[in-house]
């Protein structure tokens, strides 16, 4: 976005037409060079985001935010913040079994799961790292399976 404009159409005017086109290729090349800090994962990035969102989201209404951030912050190695943000979670997610008489039976799944299996996986933060190293790795191979992902193989994708 240039000056609050998505697009500029050409409407004969040679020289204003190549100024325009001339701002937005200087914003393109500033969104590059922003996005070329991020190698490969941008987590710093990322995690601002996610801390932002969680600000601004009201208590009654926060659920996945700590969550996400845990599983992030124990990618990028900050063990000790991402056990308190999951630590966090399971609070919250212990608290929302039930919505008012209404009982949400795959949040005590998912409870029971994080108890049983995510909880014993992040000792340290080796383990925590490798762990959601694991998940993201499973989450590809699923995607991966489905035939309606394997036309978007990178390669196919790019030069299609």
């Amino acid at each position: 976005m240039v000056k609050g404009k998505q697009f500029t159409g050409y409407e004969g005017n040679d020289e204003e037409f190549k100024k325009e086109m001339e701002s937005f290729s200087r914003a393109a090349l500033q969104k590059v060079l922003e996005y070329r800090q991020f190698e490969d994962i941008p987590i710093p990035f990322a995690k601002k985001r996610l801390i932002e969102k969680l600000q601004k989201t009201s208590e009654d209404s926060c659920f996945w935010e700590p969550y996400h951030l845990a599983m992030l912050c124990f990618l990028k190695g900050d063990f000790e913040e991402g056990k308190n943000y999951f630590d966090i979670f399971m609070c919250i997610l212990k608290e929302s079994f039930y919505n008012g008489d209404f009982y949400i039976e795959w949040h005590e799944e998912f409870y029971n799961h994080c108890t049983e299996t995510i909880l014993p996986a992040i000792t340290a933060k080796e383990s925590a790292q490798d762990m959601v190293l694991k998940m993201i790795k499973r989450r590809r191979d699923y995607f991966n399976s489905k035939h309606s992902y394997k036309k978007m193989n990178k390669a196919d994708f790019m030069y299609s």
